[in-house]
């Protein structure tokens, strides 16, 4: 290997921390406030597992300016990368992970909203929704729970993500939903919260490419992402972004459920309802009118149900 050339890992994640500069716009120094050690660990033997988890940690940096494999290095003070650093093996390292979330500070922010939505006088309520949603599941469970308070139309656009928070996220997905159909939509953003891991994977469970955590991992694996923790509560979070049409702001409603990451219990038919335990019952062991009365999105819908009677009898 030529000697001002890094080794193929330290190319990978510097790759990787490319991919974030369109869409991340903060930077810190004190999440790039790697050690000689810390870089070490980053490129320590990984399982397949935690090198995927390492990518998500990584992501949560957030570079203003472009990364090179050098650039990396500089940050200790090295002008050119350790040779001794090799490319990882296949070989399980469960406290690798722990330990460069600590040493880099790396937290995915727990999104934080009012009780209350933002409640504008000049919205009005309209006479049907566009649901913008290509999840007949999720289709199906919001159809039941707004049952006889609005017509609910379904329309699938594809809709280009940002990076950010869910309440951020959601409310740029609103924006672009109305401009896409011309009238009034709802969209949604769901997030999973692992405390464990600083609320991390958050709002990026499903939708940062390659979809890391649900599409590499599924349903019977998604628990192992807490194998080395003994802490293994989680947080279901939804928000609900309601806009009625183009160049108008919208409006967000928020639910959240505590509960636990376990090994997959019931259907796997949807998302991960069958690794959220709810007092001692994962979504999916629990039938639809139940899971609805109690759920992060039936939370959210309650909210946006009493805002549409409230804007009715008005």
């Amino acid at each position: 290997m030529p000697k001002d050339r890094p080794p193929p890992f330290v190319v990978q994640l510097s790759t990787v921390l490319e991919t974030t500069l369109e869409t991340r716009c903060i930077h810190s120094e004190a999440r790039i406030s790697a050690t000689h050690e810390t870089l070490l660990l980053i490129a320590s033997p990984l399982s397949k597992l935690r090198n995927r988890l390492l990518k998500a940690f990584i992501l949560s940096i957030r570079p203003r300016a472009a990364f090179d494999p050098v650039c990396i290095f500089s940050q200790l003070g090295h002008q050119t990368p350790p040779q001794t650093i090799q490319e990882p093996q296949d070989f399980p390292s469960v406290d690798v992970t722990v330990k460069l979330a600590k040493s880099l500070k790396l937290r995915s922010s727990r999104p934080q909203l009012p009780d209350q939505p933002n409640m504008s006088s000049t919205t009005t309520v309209p006479k049907h929704l566009n649901f913008i949603t290509g999840n007949k599941n999720k289709l199906a469970e919001v159809q039941a729970i707004l049952d006889g308070v609005i017509e609910l139309r379904n329309q699938n656009v594809d809709l280009v993500e940002i990076q950010g928070t869910v309440e951020e996220v959601t409310l740029d997905k609103a924006r672009r939903a109305a401009e896409a159909v011309g009238g009034p939509v709802l969209v949604e953003d769901t997030c999973l919260c692992f405390k464990a891991m600083n609320d991390l994977p958050g709002p990026y469970m499903y939708h940062f490419p390659p979809k890391w955590f649900m599409l590499s991992l599924g349903p019977l694996e998604l628990h192992k992402m807490l194998a080395g923790f003994d802490d293994k509560s989680a947080q279901a979070v939804c928000t609900f972004g309601y806009c009625e049409g183009p160049g108008h702001e919208p409006i967000t409603f928020q639910g959240r459920t505590d509960g636990k990451l376990v090994p997959s219990r019931g259907p796997t038919v949807f998302g991960w309802d069958s690794c959220f335990e709810y007092e001692g019952t994962t979504y999916a062991e629990m039938e639809k009118a139940q899971k609805n009365k109690i759920s992060h999105r039936g939370k959210a819908l309650d909210k946006l149900k009493e805002w549409l009677a409230a804007r009715t009898d008005a």
